[in-house]
């Protein structure tokens, strides 16, 4: 979390190319509206900082979808070898941040919820700007709109930090969501 608001956010992808479903590379959709805590509908900006396969530079393009921008990553001419490869996404985005009477929130949807595979597992690591003490924190996972709290956290670096895992593998079409009150 930047001290104006903006968050960037670092994702890291390891996906098994086994040349059936994944054959190109991978895509994953961003929302750019979300709910604020007035019940209304808040739009945010998406902006592609890096993308990166196996530590070089990749290929990719983006569509906007009325509500999501989709970036794709990989080229329509290149299979990719069969094997583990690992995606590192870099982007920034506003208004992710809630701002209540009593507190500042982050809610964050770590992972997504429309992947079609299972995901083994999921980390989150959620770093406030100097100065924000993290108060509260919470994990959910699941399809979208669950409840389950089927992770943990702690808090890390003075408590300004705070770091999620699943506890279990999530299912395809399953997400985790964190929320830390500052």
């Amino acid at each position: 979390v930047e001290k104006n608001g903006d968050l960037i956010v670092t994702e890291t992808i390891r996906v098994r190319v086994e040349g059936d479903q994944i054959r190109r590379g991978i895509y994953r959709d961003f929302p750019t509206t979300h709910e604020n805590p007035e019940g209304g509908i808040s739009r945010n900006s998406f902006e592609l900082l890096s993308v990166r396969r196996d530590g070089q530079s990749e290929s990719y393009r983006t569509e906007s979808g009325g509500n999501f921008v989709r970036v794709y990553f990989g080229r329509a001419d290149f299979f990719l070898p069969h094997g583990v490869h690992t995606y590192e996404l870099i982007y920034r985005s506003d208004r992710q941040i809630r701002f209540f009477r009593d507190h500042d929130e982050v809610y964050w949807n770590a992972t997504g919820t429309e992947w079609v595979f299972p995901i083994l597992e999921a980390t989150a690591e959620i770093r406030l700007p100097e100065g924000a003490l993290a108060m509260d924190a919470k994990a959910y996972t699941g399809g979208y709109g669950s409840t389950s709290e089927n992770a943990r956290y702690d808090y890390a670096e003075r408590g300004n930090v705070v770091r999620f895992e699943t506890t279990r593998p999530l299912g395809p079409r399953q997400g985790l969501s964190v929320v830390v009150a500052f």
